[in-house]
């Protein structure tokens, strides 16, 4: 059995710009049938998607792992946060297939990081 190194992940911190957002609401009506062909896509580019639900916050959390050794996103994490699991899925898809596809993500996050 193949021993794993951990790698730690390095969260990207990506919010929207006002643009963006209203730009996200227009490709969250066009591309909402396509849902499952974008997740059929990042599995198949080597990205882990994760979600879950926050009970404190009430609000539901996706993030997507860049798992592509080969890809300068290796180990990067972008995440999206909204009150309704579908709309957090369709900001997070939003945000690795148009805001950051084939690009470096930490080009533009935000000032202050998270984690």
């Amino acid at each position: 059995m193949a021993k794993h190194k951990f790698e730690p992940v390095e969260f990207v911190d990506r919010q929207l710009t006002e643009s963006e957002k209203k730009a996200y609401k227009k490709w969250s009506v066009e591309n909402n049938e396509d849902t499952f062909a974008y997740l059929d896509q990042l599995v198949l580019s080597q990205c882990k998607l994760s979600m879950s639900y926050n009970e404190r916050n009430q609000a539901a959390a996706v993030s997507i792992t860049c798992k592509d050794t080969g890809d300068e996103n290796y180990n990067r994490c972008v995440t999206s946060r909204h009150s309704n699991i579908a709309d957090c899925l369709l900001v997070a898809l939003f945000k690795h297939f148009v805001v950051l596809f084939e690009r470096d993500w930490l080009d533009d996050q935000n000032e202050v990081n998270w984690g």
